[in-house]
């Protein structure tokens, strides 16, 4: 049974140190109040967003209410955050050389020679190279908007977001979108693996849209599905994104063909009110009819030959 309260480890990172503590937070707490909190617990004043790290070992942001109730909804237990602490930068301050009146007279130089082959390697001061890879920055929905998208249940529709190349290679012709939330969320029919393919590599700096086509699940409410680029041996690269689409309940109408509809009208306009199900069709709202009027009615939709 899930309590109001639980028990969060923040992980604050201050430049090359962290520090952790356990805070206690509402389950339906605003994100807001969890940044309150933390600011509180470390006593600090610049953190505007909190992370953590989901079943596909993926750091996902947090930076709003719904963020923040679906980390609850999808975890329940081993509860932990990492922030880092927004540190304004101060301008830089200029001293001035000192002023050397009478300088020294130079120092004699000698020259010194070094034997390598006898240097242990360790020893050497080698510097590591960053060697450039693969990236991508989520840039904006194109399509099906996270407070906009409203569809009927089966409903066919494609989700499309902007990636842009921030990484320091090319991408090559062809990567994957890959389905990552496999344990906690919706793929609404979606494959776990589409691959994608360009007519030509992908420049670094170059925006790209990206489509998954999908289907509303049947039942009413709200899902949410998550997404991660990758190349073609699997390895994933850049931001996860995000499709999340609300289904609305069907209108029992809207199955019904021309003809259903016209009759329905009619028994509508001769006093009878639909109910909120297509198998029981009517509900008397207007004063009683005769039984004779009621007879000649039906006898004239074909729905009944005799009351009797």
């Amino acid at each position: 049974m899930q309590t109001d309260k639980v028990i969060v480890k923040v992980i604050l990172r201050k430049g090359p140190t962290t520090v952790n503590k356990l805070i206690e937070v509402q389950r339906n707490a605003s994100f807001s109040d969890a940044i309150a909190t933390v600011k509180s617990a470390f006593q600090i004043g610049g953190v505007s967003e909190l992370l953590y790290i989901d079943e596909q070992q993926d750091c996902v942001l947090m930076d709003s209410d719904r963020d923040l109730q679906l980390y609850f909804k999808q975890t329940t237990s081993n509860y932990r955050w990492e922030c880092t602490e927004n540190v304004t930068k101060q301008p830089p301050v200029v001293v001035a050389p000192p002023l050397i009146v009478n300088p020294p007279p130079p120092i004699a130089m000698r020259k010194i020679t070094v034997n390598y082959q006898n240097m242990d390697v360790r020893q050497k001061n080698v510097q590591k190279i960053a060697m450039p890879k693969l990236n991508a920055r989520f840039v904006k929905h194109v399509t099906c908007d996270d407070e906009s998208s409203t569809y009927g249940p089966g409903d066919r529709f494609f989700k499309t977001w902007r990636f842009r190349n921030d990484g320091g290679l090319k991408w090559p012709t062809m990567i994957q979108l890959l389905f990552v939330s496999k344990l906690t969320g919706d793929s609404m029919g979606g494959p776990e693996e589409l691959p994608v393919f360009f007519p030509e590599q992908i420049e670094i700096g170059r925006e790209i849209d990206i489509s998954v086509p999908l289907i509303a699940p049947q039942r009413p409410g709200e899902y949410t599905g998550f997404w991660k680029l990758a190349d073609e041996t699997g390895k994933k690269f850049g931001q996860r994104v995000r499709v999340r689409i609300h289904v609305a309940e069907l209108d029992p109408r809207s199955t019904l063909n021309e003809q259903q509809k016209a009759m329905l009208q009619e028994l509508e306009e001769s006093g009878f009110q639909a109910s909120n199900t297509i198998k029981t069709i009517v509900t008397r709202k207007n004063p009683p009819k005769t039984l004779d009027e009621i007879e000649k009615e039906l006898q004239r939709l074909g729905i009944r030959q005799s009351l009797n």
